[in-house]
């Protein structure tokens, strides 16, 4: 094993001789400041704001770079302008929220702001987990992953993001992110006849790289999208294709998971949820029932937690085809091991690759490929 792994161990062996909440740590350490200010106003600072508020925290306020938003009110909080968030510097926290952290870092700095934080707002879901579960569960799990990684940068990958959660301050992952998310040239090769299924289709951004990435040399596309808001952008943005590639790509507004049934789900900024009661009514579906005997060659996930019941619903045409499989990792801590082990039970042939795509602490994706 290689000093990453050791100093996992060390790391892993100290957080359970004092096990202590993320709250409790938090709490103590904003307690002292006056005002507590989210920096981003975008879809990052807005989600961690709200999910500060969930777990009994103060947000006073938002500010951002964007002057067009200042004076404006968000969630009940208002955006103040950076001159009105400098005269209070001194006595404010500012979480720092959203993909430039360090150029806005960086740029606070500068102006002197005394108190500069961040908060990887999934660290709370994280220490709820390690906190059930004992050190010796922890460490099987890992081992069990890193047997299966198919190569040292998967290794790497892995243990940073573990080791990552046992931080109670939230830190820096740009180590280990690169910005190919989905199409990795290292990992992926193409076939002439691909048939990409996208489960968590957005507006079409994967759709977008992927014909960046082929143009029209692809055979299908089968896009699914539950949120109708996103779905109803994602048909705005096809529309917009010239008519060769249009013509190959078929569209659901449904979620995928292990079974078809009626729910209801809540909107969020970037897609939606099942996890908690909603007002949306929506249908889920299966890929085994809606590609029947397709010849399937890749399959990338990311539908907010469903991923393992959707491999679930997928099984047939996974076990058939063997397709690339892009299956995301970060949104429950269990995922981190249920998903690659669950892949490689159902086709030991598979080689599992880590990879993380965000200097934040989500966006990590387990590649499954033969």
């Amino acid at each position: 094993m290689n000093k990453d792994y050791y100093a996992f161990l060390e790391k892993l062996d100290n957080f359970y001789k004092c096990p202590q909440s993320l709250e409790v740590h938090l709490k103590a350490k904003w307690e002292r400041h006056k005002y507590i200010c989210v920096f981003g106003v975008g879809n990052v600072g807005r989600y961690t704001a709200k999910a500060l508020r969930s777990y009994g925290f103060r947000v006073d306020y938002y500010c951002d770079n964007d002057s067009r938003k200042w004076g404006q009110v968000y969630d009940s909080i208002k955006c103040l302008s950076l001159e009105e968030l400098e005269q209070i510097k001194e006595q404010t926290l500012v979480i720092i929220c959203g993909r430039a952290y360090q150029d806005i870092f960086r740029q606070l700095s500068v102006l002197d702001y005394p108190h500069l934080d961040r908060i990887f707002i999934n660290k709370f879901a994280v220490h709820e987990y390690l906190l059930q579960n004992t050190k010796e569960y922890i460490v099987d799990r890992v081992n069990k992953v890193l047997e299966i990684c198919a190569d040292e940068q998967s290794e790497k990958v892995f243990l940073r993001i573990i080791s990552e959660w046992l931080n109670y301050e939230s830190g820096d992952l740009g180590d280990i992110c690169r910005y190919d998310q989905y199409f990795c040239e290292d990992i992926l090769v193409w076939e002439n006849n691909e048939v990409f299924i996208d489960c968590g289709a957005y507006d079409g951004d994967t759709l977008r790289e992927f014909l960046r990435v082929r143009e029209d040399r692809f055979k299908k596309m089968i896009l699914f999208e539950l949120s109708s808001k996103n779905y109803n952008r994602l048909m705005e943005n096809i529309s917009l294709l010239p008519e060769n590639m249009k013509n190959k790509i078929e569209t659901h507004n449904q979620g995928v998971s292990s079974k078809q049934e009626v729910i209801f789900y809540e909107e969020l900024d970037e897609g939606c949820s099942t996890g908690s009661p909603g007002t949306e009514r929506g249908s889920l579906t299966t890929i085994d029932s809606v590609c029947g005997d397709e010849n399937v060659t890749y399959i990338k996930m990311d539908i907010e937690g469903s991923e393992m019941d959707a491999l679930d619903g997928a099984k047939k045409c996974i076990l058939r085809n063997k397709p690339k499989l892009a299956v995301c990792l970060y949104h429950k801590p269990q995922d981190m091991w249920e998903i690659p082990l669950y892949i490689k039970q159902m086709i030991p042939e598979y080689k599992i690759y880590l990879r993380h795509h965000t200097d934040l602490l989500n966006e990590t994706v387990c590649y499954a490929v033969i």
